[in-house]
């Protein structure tokens, strides 16, 4: 997520966006300060959903900005 210019790698943290395309539910879990935290919660869940055979399932680290 770094890498690029400073301004725009700016946040107030991180959230977890999970979206399932066959039902058409999402949700988001946060915010996490660190993107290491988020980062540990993303493959938390891509592992949870792999073993219960739910590849379909979106698991992405978004930024996340208060205003």
């Amino acid at each position: 997520m770094s890498g690029g210019d400073p301004d725009l790698d700016r946040c107030d943290g991180y959230v977890v966006l999970v979206v399932d395309p066959m039902t058409g539910e999402s949700d988001c879990y946060g915010p996490f300060v660190e993107m290491t935290e988020a980062g540990q919660e993303v493959m938390r869940f891509r592992e949870e959903f792999s073993l219960r055979e739910f590849d379909e399932v979106f698991v992405e680290l978004v930024r996340w900005h208060r205003r």
